[in-house]
């Protein structure tokens, strides 16, 4: 809580928590979720056992998990936005009007496409929004894949 710098974070049976960190996260742990809110950076994280919730980052966003289902809200999105699960639903939540290249894959995939060139199926979206850009890769081996413009 309340971290300014790189930080990593590594436990082989528990949860992560990061609340307020201004700077890079790399986080994995085996056996626990991973809650992460208000960070100013990139941020990396994977669990292998239990879900996954980013709310108000402002950076890359790059998050895996095997047992889970994985909530993003990206306040400021750069360079990428990859989340994915094969257990579980994917749900996140970005500002609207940004170039996107979309890549989206699910049992059921639910977004507005607006100025979207590609191919649009109900289990998967692949393609650009506002003539491409930042990389919104959303992927569930077991759910829906939901994607929301702010």
């Amino acid at each position: 809580k309340d971290i300014t710098g790189p930080l990593d974070v590594n436990t082989s049976g528990g949860s992560i928590t990061v609340k307020n960190l201004a700077g890079t996260l790399n986080a994995n742990t085996s056996g626990g979720s991973i809650n992460v809110n208000s960070v100013q950076g990139n941020i990396k994280v994977n669990t292998s056992g239990g879900g996954i919730t980013i709310d108000d980052v402002k950076g890359e966003v790059y998050a895996t998990t095997s047992g889970g289902s994985i909530n993003a809200t990206v306040q400021k999105l750069e360079n990428q936005l990859v989340l994915k699960t094969s257990g579980g639903s994917v749900n996140a939540t970005i500002p609207s009007g940004m170039g996107l290249d979309l890549d989206l894959r699910g049992n059921r995939v639910n977004t507005a496409l607006q100025n979207f060139s590609g191919e649009s199926k109900s289990d998967r979206v692949k393609g650009t929004v506002n003539g491409g850009g930042i990389l919104v890769q959303l992927a569930t081996s077991g759910g829906s894949v939901n994607l929301n413009y702010r």
